[in-house]
């Protein structure tokens, strides 16, 4: 049951349904649930924008949205398209190419002209068309989701027109995100970059951050510290959980995007010679892949397992994931070696909890991943290289496998569960008035 007043709540997000990909699910979730909590969701998006996948079954959850107003947008996918060799930026957004290459050119390209980043296009349009309905449908709270970076610069904008308070949430920080930093950029693009994310530090009535290591870096750079800082992780709908099945085969399967300097070699080279060296495990091992590989991380992993030892699937829709997610298997979670990389939860972890079967985890020891293991019982987490803990890691869970004992059946973890997140949400806004 809706409360009797329903408070406006306009919602700049770049993506939208049906575009799909984890970078949707956070706002699609907020807004499936914030009427419950007395907030009409309202949405300004982009027409014709690009999306790392696309996902039709996300449509139906946000059916009660309305308005959503689709601005036009000027992007310069065309030129970057073609410098990157004819594939979308969406298609690998976080591979790295050499500079001298074709692909490096058009990272370079849009990391040094593009600012904050290659959706700046949109800006004036999205302006223009926020700005009526500012006056057709007056909001109570602006709430921005990034990245891209560009829609808190709108948001800004449209706040200060409105004089309403604003809630800025950086699912990724700004300046140091990984998928920004991919080629060189001049110290004046990294400078104005530096200028822009404090300003909208420094703007927002409130700030929300994906995990607490986020909030310690990004609260830092503002003049009062974390003290309009909210930490609100990704989650799970439990309306979506699943009773998997028991598998023939043991499954180690990681599910996302995979570029050549996410793979961990080492983890490969220990399920290679535990194949050579154990007949059963060969017969009964199989690595499985489902999303968006580079053909240079794929390589590298053909060159360590066999053809027989390997399942490779494309990009699956969130509901497809789900059913194929809970089945009885390991899964495999990764963390970049990149630089404050101690910050990262990859959201997949907080859906993976829900299914019962355990995660291994490769990534830096204390880091975040690191410590929601711990407090979490989520899994085995191994830091980089550790070759013998990842050989003891694997045989464990085989061995769990082999008695059935691998899946310990759905949980129910209540501080992940998509409304209970919303509903934290709703007191952050309901903080301003």
């Amino acid at each position: 049951m809706h409360p009797a007043r329903m408070r406006n709540l306009l919602i700049v997000t770049y993506y939208w349904p049906p575009a799909g990909g984890i970078e949707v699910h956070r706002v699609v979730k907020f807004c499936k649930y914030l009427p419950e909590f007395g907030y009409r969701p309202m949405v300004l998006t982009v027409r014709g924008g690009t999306a790392s996948a696309s996902d039709e079954t996300l449509v139906s959850e946000v059916s009660h949205v309305e308005p959503v107003v689709k601005a036009p947008s000027l992007e310069p996918h065309a030129l970057y398209h073609a410098l990157r060799g004819g594939k979308t930026p969406a298609s690998n957004p976080k591979a790295s190419s050499p500079p001298g290459s074709s692909k490096g050119l058009g990272e370079f390209i849009r990391l040094n002209l593009f600012l904050p980043d290659a959706r700046i296009g949109w800006l004036p349009f999205a302006v223009r068309d926020g700005k009526k309905m500012l006056r057709e449908f007056p909001p109570e709270v602006i709430f921005s989701t990034a990245p891209p970076y560009t829609v808190h610069l709108i948001a800004s904008r449209l706040a200060r027109k409105a004089a309403c308070p604003w809630v800025a949430d950086f699912r990724d920080p700004w300046v140091e995100n990984y998928a920004y930093n991919t080629q060189y950029r001049f110290p004046w693009v990294v400078g104005l970059n530096e200028r822009m994310e404090r300003n909208v530090l420094n703007r927002a009535d409130r700030v929300i951050v994906a995990t607490p290591g986020q909030q310690r870096l990004q609260g830092a750079k503002t003049h009062d510290g974390e003290s309009r800082f909210r930490t609100i992780t990704n989650g799970y709908d439990f309306q979506d959980l699943r009773q998997g099945t028991p598998q023939e085969k043991f499954y180690l399967s990681y599910y996302g995007s995979m570029s050549a300097q996410r793979v961990p070699v080492e983890l490969f080279e220990v399920m290679g010679d535990l194949i050579k060296e154990d007949e059963a495990f060969a017969d009964s091992f199989c690595f499985r892949f489902a999303g968006r590989v580079t053909s240079e991380a794929r390589e590298k992993i053909e060159k360590i397992l066999p053809d027989e030892n390997m399942e490779w699937n494309g990009m699956l829709s969130h509901e497809v994931y789900g059913e194929k997610v809970a089945d009885h298997q390991a899964l495999l979670v990764l963390v970049d070696q990149v630089p404050h990389n101690e910050i990262i939860i990859p959201a997949k972890c907080f859906e993976m909890m829900t299914t019962g079967n355990p995660m291994l985890a490769i990534g830096p020891k204390g880091g975040g991943v690191d410590e929601l293991f711990r407090t979490q019982d989520a899994g085995c987490f191994v830091p980089y290289g550790d070759r013998a803990q990842m050989k003891e890691t694997l045989l464990d869970l085989y061995t769990r496998w082999k008695v059935g004992r691998l899946n310990t059946g759905a949980r129910h973890v209540e501080s992940i569960r998509r409304r209970t997140l919303t509903g934290d949400l709703a007191k952050v806004l309901d903080e301003l008035g």
